[in-house]
């Protein structure tokens, strides 16, 4: 239980369920905590959000409940990683909206794919975390060599630290970033944060230190100044965007789904964060909806046997569809070479 001291610099609300000595005074507290401060406030910010349905408010109303209940217990118990709560209504509604936030942001493309990633690369022999589960089924990232235990460090704080140290942190691979993460988090994260973690770190990323493949680079001054050559960077994306886009069908989804810069990013990735096109020309591109494309972004980039499947490739008697796969790629590629005027792609 906290001393005294620390009590005291907590909001009054708080007061009976911090200061109660026996284990099932504070959980009466906190039941009625609950009833007549926690959920009344948590509706009346989530009341504001016309466009969500009861089933999405319910969901965001789940997730902030069990961060406050989180965060309860942890000031109970004073935790020295933990900050006292001196306005507690305004520490539900941020809570709230940030809830409302992450589910968004669970909606997205992006977020599916990290997912994806994650639980595709858990399986891999040189794989460093694994999932688990609660007692309440929450699903957590750990490190295998770590203990089961939830970070006490806030996020915010973890990807700060990790952006501190890797500067240069845009094009990291998820098998480098997520490692790190929980190593600086010193326990296990929800899956949910460790996808958040790594799209923040990714979009935090300085958008200037994107490279480009050794043939493409050779047409960039590199001893000028550092907008100047993002500039110039931008516009070469922009000039294989547009050769792209005027390739026989087939010959377009391979080279989206496949192409490749120096550091292994997929095409697609530098075109949407380099703004060159959304996500609705490069679906019309696929002609695929946004919904296929959704399902799509998560895998990129494709191996020859999911183009092939894409593309309905089938295998004949002479040539197995991912060998028509890279054939049509080969050619996809030498195509936009001789266009762009280099000598390999």
């Amino acid at each position: 239980m906290p001393n005294d001291n620390f009590i005291a610099e907590n909001d009054a609300l708080l007061m009976d369920f911090l200061s109660a000595k026996a284990e099932i005074d504070a959980e009466n507290f906190l039941n009625r905590l609950f009833e007549e401060n926690i959920i009344p406030q948590i509706r009346k910010v989530l009341a504001s959000y016309l466009t969500l349905t009861f089933d999405e408010k319910d969901e965001i109303q789940s997730d902030a409940q069990t961060r406050i209940l989180a965060k309860l217990w942890k000031l109970r118990a004073n935790n020295s990683a933990q900050k006292a709560v001196k306005d507690f209504t305004a520490y539900v509604s941020t809570v709230t909206f940030n809830s409302r936030k992450d589910f968004i942001l669970r909606q997205k493309p992006e977020w599916r794919r990290i997912d994806y990633r994650l639980r595709r690369l858990k399986d891999e022999k040189d794989c460093v975390w694994h999932f688990f589960s609660d007692a309440v089924g929450h699903e957590f990232v750990g490190l295998k060599k770590g203990e089961k235990q939830h970070s006490e460090i806030e996020l915010d704080e973890i990807i700060s630290i990790f952006c501190e140290k890797y500067p240069n942190h845009l094009f990291l691979k998820t098998q480098e970033i997520v490692p790190s993460i929980l190593e600086f988090a010193r326990g296990a994260l929800t899956k949910n944060e460790v996808i958040k973690a790594c799209l923040q770190i990714t979009e935090s990323a300085n958008f200037e230190e994107i490279e480009l493949p050794e043939e493409m680079s050779e047409f960039l001054n590199h001893s000028e100044d550092e907008y100047l050559l993002s500039q110039r960077q931008t516009g070469f994306l922009r000039r294989i965007w547009d050769e792209i886009k005027t390739f026989p069908p087939n010959q377009r989804k391979v080279l989206l789904l496949s192409l490749k810069e120096s550091r292994n990013v997929e095409a697609v990735s530098l075109l949407l964060k380099k703004r060159i096109a959304t996500i609705k020309e490069i679906a019309a591109a696929l002609e695929v909806s946004l919904e296929e494309f959704s399902e799509i972004f998560a895998k990129l980039p494709m191996t020859s046997q999911e183009i092939a499947e894409f593309l309905d490739i089938k295998d004949s008697e002479k040539t197995s569809k991912e060998q028509k796969v890279d054939n049509l790629r080969r050619i996809a590629r030498d195509l936009l070479r001789r266009r762009l005027g280099i000598k390999k792609l």
